[in-house]
């Protein structure tokens, strides 16, 4: 653009000198008025651009990693306007859960994704990563987990009203087997460095593989339905 621009002032600028008429020196000086406002213009959008995210003056672009959206599911209601908490609401799961012994740990997790399980043990022990941690939870344990965590009400606060996010008695994940809390090297996930940790770099790369995703607000939750799901 800039280069463009002082072509057309040098252009407006010949023809400004080489025409004897008013109407020809008019014209030049519009053209040259225009080249210099095209000029501005372009290194406003620079300025702009820049300031808001220098990626976006990329020659491929702005790369979007990831773009996340959380739903509260709103509890279940009675005709009175009561919370009625229910065991198992989820259908993911229809075997049911069992125990997954590795080399390293015992999971209680659901059937359908055992093997799956697993081999996600079994290759980060490959890499020199012990995993550990909790995933089945029942209905009685969740209720004292959101005591724990000082959800205001144990029945109806959503889940990010309690400190971590923990679901609903009755809608959570692990409820079903279908989550888990990962340890990294026998330590809680964040004291291991959470997101920058070892455990956690070495997931992000290999537990899809597996069908797991992350729950992007928690580093040590993993689950099969991950960030697009509720449930932790």
């Amino acid at each position: 653009c800039a280069v463009l621009a002082v072509i057309m002032i040098v252009v407006g600028g010949i023809q400004y000198m080489g025409d004897e008429s008013v109407f020809g020196k008019t014209e030049a000086k519009s053209q040259i008025g225009k080249a210099i406002l095209g000029l501005l213009i372009a290194i406003g959008s620079y300025a702009l651009l820049n300031t808001i995210n220098p990626a976006m003056l990329g020659t491929s672009g702005l790369n979007i990693k990831q773009v996340v959206g959380e739903i509260e599911e709103p509890p279940i209601l009675s005709d009175s306007g009561k919370t009625i908490p229910t065991k198992n609401s989820f259908v993911d799961c229809p075997e049911g859960v069992r125990t997954v012994n590795t080399a390293t740990v015992q999971f209680i997790f659901c059937k359908t994704y055992a093997a799956q399980l697993q081999g996600l043990i079994s290759a980060a022990q490959t890499a020199g990563i012990k995993l550990s941690g909790g995933g089945f939870r029942t209905y009685d344990e969740q209720l004292k987990l959101r005591t724990d965590n000082k959800c205001p009400n144990i029945l109806t606060s959503p889940a990010s009203a309690c400190t971590p996010d923990t679901a609903i008695p009755g809608t959570s994940m692990h409820e079903q087997g279908l989550a888990i809390d990962f340890r990294c090297n026998d330590k809680s996930m964040e004291n291991s460095g959470g997101k920058n940790s070892v455990c956690f770099e070495w997931l992000s790369e290999n537990a899809l593989k597996y069908g797991f995703k992350n729950f992007y607000k928690e580093s040590w939750h993993w689950s099969t339905g991950g960030e697009g799901k509720a449930g932790h």
